[in-house]
């Protein structure tokens, strides 16, 4: 009983290690805008965090969710479509899309 508890409990940890890095969820992780990331810098230099990627959206209203090296974003494209992209994390280019017709403002 106390080995199979043990086992259950150390695969809980693993899996907690495994999506360190992922913010899959409105505020991350937990709900509270608390990355758990160590060893991240406190400032900057004046030239600011070297850009590693850019990508053009259109005007939208959420926040991006990181999951297992994707970022997914919804952007709205001249107030007639919504499109939900999957950007690869490393490189910034897009994996698929999904467009489906909002009209409206």
């Amino acid at each position: 009983m106390k080995l199979r508890i043990f086992v259950i409990a150390w695969l809980c940890v693993l899996c907690g290690v495994a999506m360190a890095g992922d913010w899959p969820q409105f505020q991350g992780p937990t709900r509270d805008g608390v990355s758990l990331e160590t060893g991240l810098l406190r400032s900057w230099g004046e030239a600011g965090p070297p850009v590693v990627w850019t990508f053009g959206l259109g005007e939208g209203f959420g926040s991006p969710a990181v999951r297992d090296g994707e970022v997914y974003i919804l952007d709205r494209v001249e107030n007639r479509q919504d499109v939900l992209r999957c950007i690869n994390l490393s490189d910034g280019k897009e994996l698929w899309n999904f467009a489906y017709d909002a009209p409206g403002e």
